[in-house]
């Protein structure tokens, strides 16, 4: 009794032939099997990798979306408080140099208006230190008691400008009187000021 030799497929090596199976046969199957399983777990990592790139991208653009608009929070909170700084530093300049202009008239004899000066006599006032004189230098209000030397009234902080001086005639019973005006400016805020006092009689 002859026995009959059989391939790994369960053939006779004769019917293995017929059908085309073979050792060779079954190795390039799997080489093309493991080639294609290596395929499928490629595409799968790449697939995973390319979401995670967009989802990179999309965390980034909200992170930019969300610094930007911080960012521009931040930038009116400074502008604001730049703008509110400004403001007070003119309004304190302003009503310290009308305080000042106040006084010199208050009790005042005589004034003297010239084109960017004011004369002012007070009696009060020792005879050396008579006249007052204002006047505009360099942005700042200055005052000079009689033949001293000038002092800046306004700091360098705000700046002044168009201080003019206009006297008033006396009039029906009314004294003569003076209207003053100046500009003060700190960056971007400026703000006028006016007085106007007449000489008691």
């Amino acid at each position: 009794m002859h026995s009959k030799n059989t391939n790994l497929e369960g053939f006779t090596p004769h019917i293995a032939k017929r059908f085309g199976f073979s050792p060779y046969t079954k190795k390039l199957r799997s080489q093309h099997e493991l080639h294609f399983k290596r395929n499928k777990l490629s595409s799968r990592a790449s697939l995973c990798e390319g979401f995670t790139l967009i989802e990179t991208v999309i965390y980034l653009a909200l992170f930019t979306l969300i610094m930007g608009g911080f960012l521009i929070v931040i930038y009116g909170i400074i502008q604001s408080a730049s703008a509110s700084t400004n403001k007070t530093v003119v309004e304190e300049e302003g009503s310290f140099g009308l305080a000042k202009l106040k006084w010199a008239l208050s009790g005042a004899s005589a004034i003297t208006v010239g084109a960017n000066t004011l004369s002012i006599t007070k009696p009060s006032l020792p005879s050396g230190q008579n006249p007052l004189l204002f006047d505009l230098n360099s942005g700042a209000m200055r005052l000079r008691r009689g033949s001293g030397t000038s002092t800046p009234l306004t700091s360098m902080n705000a700046k002044m400008t168009n201080l003019t001086f206009t006297d008033i005639p006396a009039s029906n019973g009314k004294p003569e009187g003076v209207t003053i005006s100046f500009l003060l400016t700190d960056q971007a805020y400026s703000e006028t000021s006016t007085l106007t006092v007449y000489l008691r009689k």
